[in-house]
């Protein structure tokens, strides 16, 4: 199943705004029925190279939406 960017990146909203942190990617991949954790962090990776989102290289719970409010209220 192929998720589009835009799924991907109201996920991250979503799950930050219920939370108050950041998902991690094990929670990212069930939110979106990804088949693994990895498959999350490496749409996460290419988000992250067109410039979407932000992250801090390991460090648990650092993915950062840039711009917009995807899937927060």
């Amino acid at each position: 199943m192929k998720v589009s960017d835009a799924a991907i990146l109201d996920a991250i909203g979503r799950l930050k705004a219920a939370s108050g942190v950041a998902p991690t990617y094990r929670e990212l991949a069930a939110e979106l029925g990804l088949a693994s954790w990895s498959s999350a962090r490496y749409r996460v990776l290419q988000l992250e190279v067109g410039g979407s989102v932000e992250r801090r290289d390991r460090v648990a719970r650092s993915v950062q939406l840039k711009g917009g409010n995807h899937g927060q209220a």
